[in-house]
C-alpha cells in the first residue's frame, strides 16, 4: 500500500478535528507533569539556610551550607531554615556531595534508559498500550513517594519513575504525528514539546507553597491518573501503525471509529473502498 493510500485512509477518519486536539491535550499535559521533577530539581537538591560566628573575626555569617562549611571543623552551624520540600534535606545528606549529585543523575538517567527502550516497547506493544502501561507504573511510582522516607528508596522510585515518565512522552508524541494531518503535525510537536519547559511556570508555586516535596509527587500521580482516564476513553492505536504490520482491516476498523467520532461517518463509509 502506497503512502498516498495511507494518508487518504486516515483523512476519511478526520485528521484535523477533536480527536486531534484531544491527543494533543494529553499529550501536552504528560509531557508538563512528567517533567516537572527532573526540571524542578534545583528545588528538590536546595541545602538548608544557616547561620554561624566566623572563627577568625566572631562576626555571625548567615548564608546557605555549603560542602566548604561542612568540611570545616571549626565551624558550629545552626541550621535556620529547613524547607520542607527538598530531598537533600529530609534524607539528611546535605553535606554529602556524592549522594546529592546522585539525585540528578538517577533522575536523568531514568530519562535516558527510557528513551532507549520507547521504540522497543511502543512498536511490540503498540502506541495505545504503551501509553496506558507506562502512565498506570509512572503513576504506582510517584505515588509511592508518600511512603518513600530513606534516600535509597527516593533514589529507587526517582529512576524508575522517570524511566516511564520519558516512555509515556514519547508514546503520545508518536501517537501524535501518526494521527494528524500532515499541514498541523509540526504545530503540534512544538506545543508538545513546549510541555516540558512549561512545567517551570508551575514548579514555584507547587515547591514553595505546597510545603512538602511529597505533595509535588501527590500532584503527578493525580494529574497522570486524569490523563489515563481521558486517553482511556478516547485514544485508539495508531491506524499508521497498523497498516505498517499489515493488520489493515483493524486499521480501517479505527478509521471507522474516528469517523463516528467526527460525524463523518457516512461520507467514510462511501470512500473507504477507493482508498
Amino acid at each position: 500500500m502506497s503512502s498516498s493510500n495511507v494518508d487518504k485512509i486516515l483523512e476519511l477518519g478526520g485528521t484535523n478535528n477533536k480527536y486531534q486536539y484531544i491527543l494533543l491535550f494529553v499529550s501536552f499535559i504528560s509531557w508538563a507533569n512528567t517533567m516537572l521533577t527532573a526540571i524542578g530539581l534545583p528545588f528538590l537538591e536546595k541545602v538548608p539556610d544557616i547561620s554561624y560566628r566566623d572563627p577568625s573575626t566572631s562576626e555571625i555569617i548567615h548564608t546557605q551550607l555549603s560542602y566548604e562549611i561542612c568540611n570545616d571543623p571549626s565551624i558550629q552551624y545552626n541550621i535556620t531554615n529547613t524547607y520542607e520540600y527538598s530531598f537533600v534535606i529530609s534524607t539528611g545528606i546535605e553535606c554529602d556531595q556524592i549522594k546529592t549529585g546522585l539525585i540528578g543523575t538517577t533522575t536523568y538517567f531514568g530519562n535516558f534508559l527510557g528513551s532507549l527502550l520507547f521504540n522497543f516497547i511502543a512498536d511490540t506493544k503498540g502506541r495505545k498500550n504503551t501509553f496506558i502501561l507506562s502512565n498506570v507504573l509512572y503513576l504506582i511510582f510517584t505515588f509511592l513517594f508518600n511512603f518513600a522516607n530513606d534516600y535509597y528508596s527516593i533514589i529507587v522510585l526517582l529512576f524508575l519513575s522517570n524511566i516511564f515518565a520519558m516512555v509515556i512522552n514519547f508514546s503520545c508524541l508518536v501517537l501524535i504525528e501518526e494521527t494528524t494531518s500532515t499541514k498541523i503535525r509540526g504545530i503540534f510537536g512544538t506545543i508538545v514539546n513546549a510541555g516540558f519547559p512549561s512545567c517551570a511556570l508551575f514548579y514555584f508555586p507547587l515547591f514553595s507553597y505546597l510545603g512538602k516535596w511529597k505533595y509535588v509527587f501527590q500532584v503527578n500521580a493525580l494529574t497522570a491518573l486524569v490523563v489515563l482516564i481521558i486517553f482511556y476513553l478516547f485514544g485508539y492505536e495508531s491506524p499508521r501503525l497498523l497498516i505498517s504490520q499489515g493488520k489493515i482491516d483493524e486499521a480501517i476498523d479505527i478509521v471507522k471509529n474516528l469517523a463516528k467520532f467526527h460525524n463523518m461517518e457516512k461520507k467514510s463509509n462511501q470512500m473507504i473502498h477507493t482508498a
